[in-house]
């Protein structure tokens, strides 16, 4: 497979890449997506939410031409901007129709050539068993429809031995103080003590469990500052795992 060649001044330098295209993403994005997600052009061309799956995958997987599943892809910005992504064979998966169209404009843009896409609802897809070294699942476990044990069960047997898990959640220890703040949502929490007796139980070797970045107004990062302050902890969580069953 043909993979793009990375503009130098594209990249970063910590994990992401592309980011010259970033302003005619952004422009693509309030060009066609419908009505309902007009309020969200904003949120997926914002690269900050990449940083820490980005730096992880920099510092773990050094290995190119990897089959790579990302679940929830959304209008691919994972695919556009993770460097680490670039030279592997990815294979997207997203139940939401309205982002469907964006696989097509930024093949016709010049990017995301050594991805396919398929629109399924990831509990009801089927692939052969150990077909991809790696598995991301990102911005997908805050909604509640989907729960974490469950997903990561279900896709476990598609990962090859020795394989890599990535997944992020919001962390439920944090709860009480965004109601403190008089914030409430209808988000999925997790216990970060829990999640790692589940991976651990589950034959996974944990790599990388730390605070996830993402950047936000002022407001917000003040807020984000007190919770780690009160809870002792992120309010995000990023977590990279790899099977331990080797090749």
């Amino acid at each position: 497979m043909l993979y793009k060649q990375l503009s130098p001044e594209g990249q970063d330098g910590k994990g992401l890449c592309n980011l010259d295209f970033v302003d005619r993403y952004a422009d693509i994005l309030q060009a066609n997506l419908p009505n309902k997600f007009s309020d969200f052009d904003r949120f997926f061309s914002g690269t900050q939410r990449l940083e820490t799956l980005a730096a992880i995958l920099k510092r773990h997987i050094q290995e190119d031409g990897l089959t790579v599943l990302n679940v929830g892809s959304g209008p691919f910005a994972t695919e556009l901007f993770v460097e680490r992504l670039q030279k592997q064979q990815v294979q997207s998966i997203d139940y939401t129709p309205e982002f469907a169209p964006f696989y097509q404009l930024l093949l016709n843009e010049g990017y995301i050539a050594n991805t396919s896409f398929e629109q399924v609802d990831v509990m009801e897809v089927e692939f052969p068993q150990k077909a991809f070294d790696l598995i991301i699942i990102h911005d997908v476990l805050f909604e509640k429809a989907l729960e974490m044990e469950t997903l990561i069960t279900r896709l476990s047997p598609f990962l090859k031995p020795g394989g890599y898990l990535y997944f992020d959640f919001i962390n439920s220890r944090t709860q009480w103080v965004k109601r403190l703040f008089g914030r409430h949502d209808q988000f999925r929490y997790y216990d970060p003590v829990k999640v790692k007796g589940f991976v651990t139980h589950a034959g996974f070797e944990i790599l990388s469990f730390e605070a996830t970045r993402k950047a936000h107004s002022w407001p917000i990062r003040v807020l984000h500052h007190a919770l780690q302050i009160l809870s002792r902890g992120s309010g995000n969580y990023s977590v990279l795992v790899q099977s331990k069953s080797r090749p």
